[in-house]
């Protein structure tokens, strides 16, 4: 029966991480995550080492099995990906993709003119 019990706890717990502390901590990550997510990874792990009840030397992969949960890592960079197909895809018509449409059109035209005004003045240099 104890063991049972413990298991129903483990079960609340993992549940808990997915449904409400998961979405808090990426909340945001598709603008943020391409920085160095390793703290995310290392109290997900401790948290989950912990209410497992196993040594903090217990390989990560055992633990990512034993529970089913993904490394947040993972998740992150699933929403990055997400988000940016949503961004360059032509047929989406919401606001951030016309900006980026804009702004992605705005840097091709400044970069076209920052090449003629350094390549065209390098060439009449040659040629005076």
């Amino acid at each position: 029966m104890h063991n049972l019990l413990a298991n129903v706890k483990i079960l609340h717990c993992l549940l808990t991480i997915n449904k409400m502390v998961k979405p808090i901590l990426l909340y945001g990550c598709e603008c943020w995550g391409y920085g160095n997510n390793a703290v995310f990874e290392k109290v997900q792990l401790k948290f989950l080492k912990t209410i497992l009840g196993l040594k903090s030397c217990t390989a990560s992969y055992y633990v990512y099995g034993k529970t089913g949960i993904t490394p947040l890592s993972v998740d992150i960079e699933a929403q990055m990906i997400s988000f940016w197909s949503s961004l360059i895809n032509p047929l989406n018509a919401t606001l951030s993709c016309t900006l980026y449409s804009i702004m992605l059109s705005t840097l091709c035209m400044i970069q076209i003119e920052i090449r003629t005004y350094f390549y065209g003045s390098n060439l009449l240099k040659m040629y005076s």
